[in-house]
């Protein structure tokens, strides 16, 4: 008997991208190939990061660039895109993003050069909290995290946060999806 376990739905997929990386071809970066993926997969939505920006010191003009990308497939991809707290006005852009309705922000500490324990993740954790997304440090912790932190049991870790207890997140996966 085959095991449908393996092919069960899954609501949101936290982990996804578009866009190329510096290091290494990823087929099919483009969001339409995305879609379709997703669909194959039965997940029903992903929170979407720009692949290219984790590379860039202001990555405004990629955010804009995935916000726009994003827009033709709002119902199954949302942006998720990165906010850098050691750039200036990074606050503004947080508050601009959250404006336009983003669930979560992305961030790469260890691309960056900082620590988790950096008090400028530590700011940012905080103010995402407060503008109720969710905040996700990739590198050496993963993300990103449900929306509300708090009251699915997450705490705070260094701007990031991680999971306390046993539960875990229902219908939600990460993992980069390629193909076609």
């Amino acid at each position: 008997m085959p095991d449908e376990s393996r092919h069960a739905p899954v609501a949101l997929d936290v982990n996804t991208f578009i866009g190329g990386y510096p290091f290494r071809h990823i087929p099919h970066p483009e969001p339409e190939i995305l879609v379709r993926v997703l669909a194959r997969e039965g997940v029903a939505q992903a929170w979407v990061g720009h692949l290219p920006s984790a590379f860039h010191r202001d990555p405004s003009a990629g955010n804009a660039e995935l916000i726009a990308a994003l827009a033709p497939h709002a119902a199954v991809l949302r942006p998720a895109p990165i906010v850098r707290p050691d750039w200036p006005g990074w606050r503004d852009a947080l508050g601009a993003l959250v404006q336009a309705g983003v669930p979560a922000i992305r961030a790469y500490p260890q691309l960056w050069g900082m620590a988790a324990g950096d008090t400028r993740l530590q700011e940012l954790g905080a103010a995402c909290a407060r503008a109720g997304v969710a905040p996700g440090a990739h590198g050496a912790i993963r993300g990103p995290t449900p929306a509300s932190p708090a009251r699915r049991g997450w705490r705070p870790l260094g701007g990031a946060c991680a999971r306390t207890g046993s539960q875990r997140l229902r219908g939600a996966r990460g993992g980069h999806r390629g193909g076609p």
